[in-house]
């Protein structure tokens, strides 16, 4: 660097020209630790170079006497001290010299001649060994291509090494026994001290199928797996890995690139080569991977939830780096992405040209690649808007030519004291691009004594505007930065901090002041003192799911083979999950939900110490299909009963479904009711005296229709006549087009004694029916609802801004789905397009958004899906290319005109403010958009008087191209009393760690010790119970109703503190998501109850001081 931008090669004078190495990365570090830097090179079949710097800046190869001597297909090297003996070791991630594919050709590399069954197993062929696996992941068995192994090369202090291979007793796997050497795909290692303790840990990113690897530092140099449940997913062709703190919160957050095209043509034409293996039914500990970017977004407690499609980052084009700079200086980092490739081989319509074209040797198989087109794309930039979102400012900051980038190398080129950026680029000279921001800033380098260029240690810089993290980095994909770390100066004077690799060493200046240029000595460091900071405060809750040992049964029905265009599975929809007090003992016991194959479980309640599961009649049978929701109340004659809708959705075909009135006691069946065809499968159970005759009628949602989704099943309300449910037919008429209800509740929204009933609905709106001379009326539109069309999942209530009216919570898909990508608006909404479109029996539907930049209203699914359920599709388009330019409208001609068509605006969960005749919608906090929402839950948890609210959470059982939602853990959102603000309670807070399929959630005291616990259900594995161990204790409210309404259902409950009225809270039998809460309520600090009671009539009931328990009766 000749300054002022200008370059001199001096290759052959440093020499270090390499000509006879196919080199792939090189790195600059300070090797034998004598302040200068020397050079290593990565080659494919090398041996690899290190070049050491005689400090005049001229090289020789050393690699040989150092300890670099054997050939590999290496790719990334990267640096750090990972076991604090003050010098550099090294990773190399291996790649392959060459893969068995270009050995031998492909008629020798079938299945039968490279694998053989010995005693029911499949084993490879002995000459085979050294290059395949067989792996078996539920149907499928996969025999996958071996790499080579990773190596880790020991510093001994002078610049020489002992290489090891990875594995062994160097690298433990999560259980902690030595793994085995493991043979992946390696493109990148980097080392970040994740755990903030002051010790290198380590990602390495893999290629196809072999798993990305996250290696915890245990302090002494070894390395331990992450715990399986750490990281819920990853890209599968993960090229490399970058860290920063994104959210400014202290934690170590990472992304990871992949190929997933933003484009929408493009995207059309990509074709998944290692499309992910089908998900296995109740497994939540695995890692899948997806072709896409990922974004891995820190805890708190060192497990992550992956949000990029949330953040806005799941797709840059065929990506390669990935590196996190602070480009327009404003304290968040960007993260900039080089993209590109020489052949585009998911381009499926060379695919299909190849396989016409029908290569005969195999030699005409190998240079079938040079038939793939150049993908040559602009690279990425995407800037960080401080709010977890980020938005493409590629074109905006530079990154305008589109061509082949690889590499990415960050430094401060012109001495400005930001980083500036070069790019490697194929066949073309390389890309070097000034960083313009005029923005104050402060950039620091380090001085190390022995790792002299400070790699690993984090330096942090503090101002009233907040703290900004950064760490020396040593190496990323294929290349090295500058060891300098650049801050946006946001205050005029700030504090630096410098914690030293380690974590025992410590610098500190003071006053510091923007655009300044700071060196920082590790001999002038001081010693780390002890710790003496407050212990973190218990758990609100702990696992108690022992107590109960109930494993949900969910067997696995193949719903694509009647409707092949399902964006989802509609049969693993459940378990429902309810607490009642079924044998009057004062103790709520607990019924949950089972799939086909199945038994309903009840357990009763042992005096909150255990649950006994009961087998009597009904309990004992198992279930033809799959159950839905279920209520349970107490009659007019005391006795106990569950009502329970059963499926008949995976019967073939589909049989009726049928609505069980069960006694509780004796298991037997008291009515049995099958349910008109019109309803298809039942979905959400409510219960109220919707009529005004003192007894408890009943709502049951219809889901879905069996093969017809997404039309609309009928739904129906049923009187009670005389301790017999009968179809209320001019109520039902209004219910008959509802949509698909996922939810119910029965809520008083207004004055009048009688209850409004609210729906949830999938591809519509949050529905609410009122009573009207006798019938119920839909009342949406004058609530203002009609439009905020969704794919609406649970509904309850709750007074969250306390004014004394009954508030909604809706729960949505959540924002970071891959419908995300299309970000559905009012203005360009996400649409199903539904008919039989060919005439075949087989209901189609066509999924779409619409393009903003167009106004087009696009497909989401690729050709060849819709083409196999579709064939007029394949017809349409000759070609992908021709697919990808297509609307909706070209894909069905004139059958778009008996389309019948669906849309939602929003796919958020939703608070929704009841303003006295309409509603105010307020989206929940990002943390509840970061996975699909089901049940919703209301109660106060922290005891300061504000309602707060849980949230079960996930979904996996998509098609099986589609990545599974995994980032929720079950959520408690604590609110503040406005229903504005809720905050997001971490999980180390909270106690709820729940990683599978939740569905049904519900509070209750099962102890009785005045604290709130919960119960959520999980779809195909345990049920989760969780005690609340450490919430604050309040006053148990136990209502008695009337004669026919014993549980005082719809009775509603208002607290006085302190001389002024709280929040109203009602008693619901069905609420959330396939839910019932218990029979008891928890108050805290109140002095009086206010009631008002299920006839309109009110009361109300002092609590003495002290006072325990209070039962108030009718």
């Amino acid at each position: 660097n000749l300054g002022n931008w200008k370059f001199e090669d001096i290759t052959a004078q440093a020499g270090v020209q390499a000509s006879k190495l196919m080199s792939t990365g090189a790195v600059f570090a300070d090797i034998d630790g004598d302040g200068d830097l020397d050079l290593l090179l990565s080659a494919n079949n090398g041996p690899n170079a290190l070049f050491i710097n005689d400090g005049s800046g001229r090289f020789r190869n050393e690699a040989p006497q150092r300890g670099f001597r054997k050939k590999y297909g290496s790719t990334t090297i990267a640096f750090a001290d990972i076991d604090n003996d003050g010098d550099l070791d090294i990773y190399l991630t291996n790649y392959k010299k060459i893969s068995i594919k270009d050995i031998y050709p492909p008629q020798q590399l079938s299945w039968e001649n490279t694998v053989e069954e010995k005693d029911g197993t499949y084993e490879v062929k002995f000459q085979f060994r050294k290059h395949f696996i067989v792996r078996r992941q539920g149907n499928v068995l996969a025999k996958l291509e071996l790499a080579e192994e990773d190596l880790l090369f020991i510093n001994d202090g002078t610049g020489h090494f002992s290489a090891e291979k990875v594995g062994g007793a160097r690298f433990l796997d999560e259980d902690g026994a030595p793994s085995p050497v493991l043979q992946d795909w390696g493109l990148t290692a980097k080392f970040h001290d994740v755990d903030n303790d002051g010790d290198a840990d380590l990602y390495v990113c893999n290629d196809f199928w072999s798993p990305d690897r996250f290696w915890i530092n245990r302090g002494d140099g070894t390395f331990q797996a992450i715990d399986r449940l750490a990281l819920r997913n990853t890209s599968i062709s993960t090229m490399s890995v970058d860290f920063a703190d994104i959210d400014a919160d202290g934690d170590t957050d990472f992304f990871l690139p992949d190929m997933l095209s933003p484009d929408h043509k493009r995207r059309m034409m990509q074709m998944n080569t290692n499309p992910p293996l089908p998900l296995e039914i109740g497994q939540i500990d695995d890692r899948p991977q997806y072709m896409q970017n990922t974004l891995f977004l820190n805890r708190g407690d060192l497990t992550f939830a992956e949000i990029a499609r949330y953040s806005g980052v799941d797709a840059s084009e065929w990506s390669w780096a990935a590196a996190f700079l602070d480009a327009d200086l404003d304290g968040f980092e960007d993260i900039l992405i080089t993209t590109g490739h020489p052949y585009d081989i998911q381009d499926s319509d060379t695919q299909r040209r190849i396989s016409r074209l029908a290569p005969k040797t195999f030699d005409d198989i190998r240079r079938t690649i040079l038939l793939y087109p150049q993908l040559r794309t602009h690279n990425f930039i995407f800037r960080n808007n401080g709010d977890l979102h980020f938005t493409d400012k590629s074109v905006d900051w530079g990154f305008r030519s589109e061509d082949i980038a690889h590499g990415l190398a960050l430094a401060d080129l012109d001495n400005d004291g930001d980083l500036d950026v070069v790019m490697n680029r194929y066949q073309d000279e390389a890309g070097i691009y000034e960083n313009l921001s005029s923005k104050p800033r402060v950039a620091v380098r380090l001085r190390g004594e022995g790792n002299t260029a400070g790699i690993g240690a984090k330096v942090l810089l503090r101002g009233p505007s907040g703290e900004q993290i950064r760490e020396i980095g040593g190496g990323t994909y294929l290349s090295s930065s500058q060891a300098q770390v650049m801050f946006a100066a946001r205050d005029t004077l700030m504090q630096l901090e410098v914690r030293w690799p380690g974590g025992k060493k410590v610098s500190r200046i003071e006053s510091v002041r923007p655009n300044q240029l700071f060196e920082i000595y590790e001999s002038g460091a001081e010693p780390v003192g002890e710790g003496g900071g407050k212990p973190a405060p218990q758990p609100l809750f702990a696992d108690a799911t022992t107590r109960l040992g109930h494993v949900h049964t969910e067997q696995e029905f193949d719903d694509f083979r009647r409707q092949p265009l399902l964006p989802r599975r509609l049969s693993q929809n459940g378990p429902a999950l309810l607490w009642f007090d079924a044998n009057a003992d004062g103790f709520d016991d607990l019924l949950i939900g089972s799939g086909r194959g199945g038994r309903v479980g009840f357990f009763l309640n042992q005096k909150g110490k255990t649950f006994r599961p009961q087998r009597r009649g009904f309990f004992s049978r198992r279930l033809s299909g799959d159950a839905a929701g279920m209520v349970a109340w107490r009659t007019a004659s005391g006795e106990a009963r569950v009502a329970v809708a059963v499926s008949g959705a995976e019967s073939s075909p589909a049989a009726p479904a049928r609505l069980y009135v069960v006694a509780l006691a004796s298991g037997q069946v008291r009515q049995d009711i099958e349910l008109p065809p019109q309803l298809g499968s039942p979905g959400p159970l409510a219960m109220a005296d919707y009529d005004g005759d003192g007894d408890l009628d009943l709502f049951v949602g219809g889901r879905f229709l069996p093969g017809r989704y997404p039309q609309s099943p009928a739904s129906l309300f049923l009187k009670n006549e005389n301790g017999r449910f009968a179809v209320d037919e001019a109520s039902s008429r209004a219910v008959a087009q509802a949509g698909m209800v996922s939810g119910a509740v029965f809520t008083h929204l207004d004055e009048d004694s009688r209850p409004e009933l609210v729906l949830a609905v999938e591809w519509g709106p949050v529905r609410v029916y009122s009573m009207r001379d006798g019938v119920f009326r839909e009342m949406t539109e004058a609530y203002g609802l009609a439009q905020l069309t969704g794919w609406w999942q649970g509904v309850a209530t709750g007074d969250f801004d306390g004014d004394g009216r009954l508030d909604l919570i809706a729960t949505n898909r959540g924002l970071n789905s891959v419908y995300q990508r299309y970000a559905p608006s009012p203005q360009a909404p996400l649409r199903v397009f539904h008919e039989d479109f060919d005439n075949n029996g087989i209901y189609d539907l066509i999924e779409a958004y619409t393009e903003k930049s167009s106004g087009r209203i696009l497909p989401i699914r690729r050709l060849e899906t819709l083409a196999q359920a579709l064939p007029i599709v394949r017809k349409r388009f000759r070609s992908f290319s021709e697919y990808g330019q297509a609307t909706v409208a070209d894909l069905l001609g004139e059958r778009r005109n008996i389309a019948r068509e669906l849309q939602a605006v929003t796919l958020a969960s939703h608070v929704l403010l009841n303003r006295g005749g309409r509603f105010e919608a307020v989206p929940l906090p990002a943390e509840a958009q970061f996975a699909p929402a089901f049940s919703a839950a209301v109660a106060d948890i922290d005891g300061d008087g504000h309602e707060d609210i849980f949230l079960s959470q996930n979904f996996f059982a998509h098609e099986k191209d589609t990545p599974r939602e995994d980032a929720g853990l079950g959520l408690w959102l604590l609110g503040d009393g406005t229903g504005r603000n809720f905050r997001a309670l971490p999980a180390q807070r909270s106690g709820v760690r729940v990683y599978g399929e939740q569905r049904g959630a519900a509070p209750a005291d099962f102890d009785n010790d005045g604290r709130i616990d919960l119960a959520v259900s999980q779809n195909g594995t345990e049920t989760r119970l969780l005690h609340g161990a450490h919430t604050p204790a309040g006053v148990r409210v136990r209502v008695i109703g009337s004669r026919a309404n014993p549980a005082a259902f719809g009775t509603r409950l208002r607290p006085v503190r302190d001389g002024k009225p709280g929040p109203v809270r009602e008693i619901s039998a069905g609420s959330g998501y396939w839910s019932q809460q218990g029979s008891v309520q928890v108050f805290h600090g109140a002095q009086a109850i206010e009631i008002i009671w299920p006839d309109g009539h009110s009361t109300r009931q002092k609590i003495p001081r002290g006072q325990a328990e209070i039962v108030i009766r009718r």
